[in-house]
């Protein structure tokens, strides 16, 4: 699971976005943090995104989210959506 939050977390940084990885029990907790601490999107990947091989990105300003099968072409997501605030 790691692995594909840390090849995601390769993309982000190549586009400019602030991003980091967070492992965690309770979602609502870390996108609380994450949000407080100034980031403005998030990539989710549960035990549900794991097991469907999908991974949700969610923009923490206007909170829309998308989920996309991993490995999909990432840049052509993160220009249509990610730059939405």
């Amino acid at each position: 699971m790691y692995r594909i939050g840390f090849d995601i977390l390769k993309k982000l940084h190549r586009y400019g976005l602030r991003a980091t990885i967070m492992g965690v029990r309770k979602i609502s907790k870390a996108l609380s943090y994450a949000s407080r601490a100034g980031y403005t999107h998030a990539v989710i990947i549960g035990s549900r995104e794991y097991e469907k091989r999908i991974v949700t990105i969610k923009n923490l300003v206007s909170k829309k989210q998308v989920s996309i099968p991993y490995g999909e072409e990432i840049g052509s997501i993160i220009e249509e959506y990610m730059g939405e605030n």
